[in-house]
């Protein structure tokens, strides 16, 4: 794999894909593969990736272990970990556990460094946004982990635009090691991103992980649709079969999913391709490192192929269209305010106008 360089606050050169743990040899019964895992993650270093995604959360922390038994030996130093802390394996954690505070963050990182079997965690995310958390404990915490040498670089994960600029400014004026990274639900499906969080990152240089490119596993085209074109709410049932690609409310459930999925299958078999390489290509193409959740190394090949495959103008273009939707104020206002100004409404400093 060709590298890239994660943002523009470090150095470090990571794959344009990463490789998420979350689903890791999980069944359709919720039952977890451990064979299966380790072959995943196996396949994905021998590809030449080297960024692996993973948190005290996913597979009840054995993610992070299947992991750490890989890492073993000499090939730590070619894996670039990215993990999380926030969210704990325990369903309901004691109140004082929870969260992103001083406490929580102690704990769930010398938990992770144990599973992982290794002294240092790349970048480390706050997975999501407690709300209470005041940002300048969070960032100083995170601060004194870099300064331990336990972990190199901060990143946040799925926190409102604002809080993670309050968060950023804060880092960068008192001195403290600089947000480097966001994690975001980013995909065909879910775009809200581009109206505050792009911008951010673009602005301050920030590299963006896209989790769930694949919405769950609907832009697969393989998982029905059922929706009530008439309910007000827009809800759909995904069929008993699916099993654990659920997308979890992730995604805008409307009449517009089904066109959209509609166009990624379509668009691959024009392309002669799957519709799983099309939808991650289209990440790349936005500028994101997707994070892909394959469960097997057979399911790994089409995420893979992404990597060789280009979106034409036309089909990038269309894809773009049938996934746009409504911006909200003040972002259509100020397509009109800018085109009047003669400003470049495209330009990422300016937010996504689609």
């Amino acid at each position: 794999m060709r590298m890239k360089l994660l943002g523009e606050r470090t150095g470090v050169q990571v794959s344009p894909l990463a490789l998420g743990t979350g689903r890791l040899g999980l069944g359709p019964g919720g039952d977890v593969n451990l064979a299966q895992a380790r072959d995943a993650i196996a396949a994905y270093l021998d590809a030449g990736g080297n960024l692996v995604d993973t948190s005290t959360r996913y597979l009840g922390g054995r993610a992070e272990e299947l992991l750490g038994e890989l890492m073993r030996g000499s090939r730590r130093e070619e894996i670039v970990v990215s993990s999380k802390f926030g969210r704990t394996a325990v369903a309901r954690p004691a109140a004082a556990a929870a969260g992103q505070h001083r406490k929580a963050l102690r704990q769930e990182v010398e938990g992770s460094l144990r599973r992982l079997g290794t002294d240092y965690i790349d970048v480390y995310f706050a997975h999501t946004d407690d709300g209470v958390t005041p940002m300048d404990e969070l960032m100083a915490g995170l601060d004194d982990l870099v300064s331990a040498g336990k972990i190199l670089w901060v990143g946040l994960s799925s926190f409102p635009a604002w809080r993670a600029a309050t968060g950023a400014t804060i880092a960068d004026v008192r001195g403290w090691a600089p947000l480097i990274a966001l994690q975001l639900n980013y995909n065909l499906l879910e775009r809200t991103s581009e109206r505050e969080h792009f911008p951010l990152a673009h602005a301050r240089g920030l590299g963006l992980m896209a989790w769930s490119p694949l919405a769950g596993g609907l832009l697969t085209g393989s998982m029905p649709i059922f929706y009530d074109a008439g309910a007000a709410t827009g809800k759909f049932e995904i069929a008993a079969e699916a099993g654990p690609q659920s997308p979890e409310g992730m995604v805008t459930k409307d009449s517009q999913t089904q066109q959209i999925v509609d166009t990624v299958v379509s668009i691959a078999k024009e392309a002669g391709t799957h519709p799983v390489t099309v939808a991650i290509a289209w990440v790349l193409a936005h500028g994101a490192f997707p994070v892909i959740g394959p469960r097997s190394r057979d399911e790994l090949g089409a995420n893979l192929d992404a990597l060789e495959f280009e979106l034409g103008s036309e089909q990038l273009a269309r894809l773009d269209k049938v996934s746009a939707r409504p911006q909200g104020f003040p972002y259509e206002m100020l397509v009109h305010d800018r085109d009047e100004l003669g400003l470049d409404v495209h330009d990422p400093r300016l937010g996504a106008v689609v």
